[in-house]
Formats: structure tokens, sequence, C-alpha cells
């Protein structure tokens, strides 16, 4: 009997294009919402603000944010399966970048970050906000990862470290330089729902959705660029178009 296989292809285009639309859609209600709640004695707006507001968890834009962490999750961990079966000495790397992410996916939903930021403050007795707190252990915990990852930053194409730099400093700069910035406003501010606090609240969301949307693209322009050849389920382009380049050469 003959062995029937099924080729599957990707077009990371489309994929990459679709994230970026819902993104720049939740950003906009992210927006919505930061004015009504700053113009307007609206609190639910028939349901709005409860569902779009940056600042709660459980919400739309949250779910989002922790769909699109579990799926670089999932692509980084297809990049570690085809490194290690091509004996790629950097794929236990990439299982932990996989690891990492889907924890923050999981801590994206469950909000296990702010547990895990109470826990000094209570055993040390410190009094201090919350997002103070949160700051210091996340530049902690980037600090020990790139200590960890730099061999394998310097192993990195020079294009895709490159992009890798910048979507990881957007999104440290966002989850935790924000949320100092958001600590301290929200320290001196007296109304939780002043415009200030929510426009910061804005761009620290904002500015991790679209860090993850383009660390997303960047995964997909390594494979490309690096291990098309034997991880072909991975394309931007249709599968024509593919096949006519590759005759021309």
């Amino acid at each position: 009997m003959s062995e029937m296989k099924l080729k599957i292809r990707v077009n990371t285009n489309y994929i990459v294009n679709v994230l970026a639309f819902i993104a720049m859609l939740l950003i906009i209600m992210g927006i919505v919402v930061a004015i009504l709640l700053t113009y307007t004695p609206y609190k639910t707006a028939l349901g709005i603000i409860p569902f779009f507001n940056m600042d709660l968890e459980s919400t739309i834009t949250s779910y989002y944010s922790s769909f699109i962490l579990l799926f670089s999750a999932t692509i980084l961990s297809f990049i570690a399966q085809e490194c290690k079966s091509i004996e790629n000495s950097y794929w236990r790397h990439w299982y932990g970048l996989s690891i990492g992410f889907l924890f923050l996916s999981i801590d994206e939903s469950a909000s296990i970050h702010e547990f895990l930021a109470n826990v000094p403050l209570h055993y040390l007795n410190i009094s201090a906000r919350i997002n103070f707190s949160i700051a210091i252990l996340g530049f902690i915990a980037t600090l020990i990862l790139l200590l960890f990852y730099f061999k394998f930053l310097l192993y990195l194409p020079a294009k895709t470290r490159n992009r890798f730099i910048i979507a990881g400093a957007m999104y440290v700069s966002a989850a935790f330089g924000a949320e100092l910035i958001g600590g301290f406003i929200s320290l001196y501010s007296k109304n939780l729902d002043a415009g200030i606090y929510l426009v910061e609240v804005v761009i620290e969301e904002s500015f991790e959705i679209v860090s993850i949307v383009l660390f997303i693209k960047y995964l997909f322009l390594y494979i490309e660029e690096n291990l098309i050849n034997t991880m072909s389920i991975f394309s931007s382009l249709p599968e024509r178009i593919n096949s006519e380049m590759a005759a021309k050469k």
C-alpha cells in the first residue's frame, strides 16, 4: 500500500497581518475606554469598559495577550525541535525560551506576577506599591536571562539578533519600565481613573502587544531565512510563488 503524505503550508504573512489587525482594534478600544472613563460618568458603557479596560485583568485584551504569548511559545518549540533534529547545539536555549513564554502566557491570565511580587514585600515587612516590586523583579529576571543567553545571542545571525533585541527591549520597557512609571502615577494620584494614569496604562499594554506580534514576525523570518529547507511548513509566500523563485535559481 502506498504511503500518502500530507503537506501543510502556513502563510506566515497572513498570520502576522491578522494578529496585527486584532492588536490594532484592541488598542483602539483601549483608547476609547480611557476616554470614556476620563470624560464621561460611564463605568460599564454597555459592557465595553469591562471587556476592553487595559487596566483590568480577565479582559479580551489580556486574553489576547495570553494567546499571542502562547503562540510564540509554540513557534519557539517548533524551532527547538527542528534545531535538535539537525543537532544544533543551541536547541535547549530555544526550548528554554518556549517554556518562558508559556509561563508568561499563563501569568497573563492568572496574574502570577502579582502574587510573586507580594511575597518579598510580605516577608520583608516592606510597605511599597506592588508596581515597584513587579518592576524590580522584572528587571532582575531580565538581567539573569541576558547572562544565560549572552552566547546564544552572539550565535544568532546579526539580523535575527538585532530583531530579537528590538522586540525584547520594547516588551521589557513596557512590562517593567512603564509599570514603574505607573506605580509613581498611582501613588501620587488620588483618582486612579485620572487621564494621565490611563494614558500610561494604554501605552504600556499597547507596547506589550505590539512587541509580541513583532517577535512572532521575527520568529517566522528566522525560520524562513535559516530553517526553510528543513522546516518547510512555514512560508511567507504562496507555494506557487516559492516554486517559481526556486525554478529561477
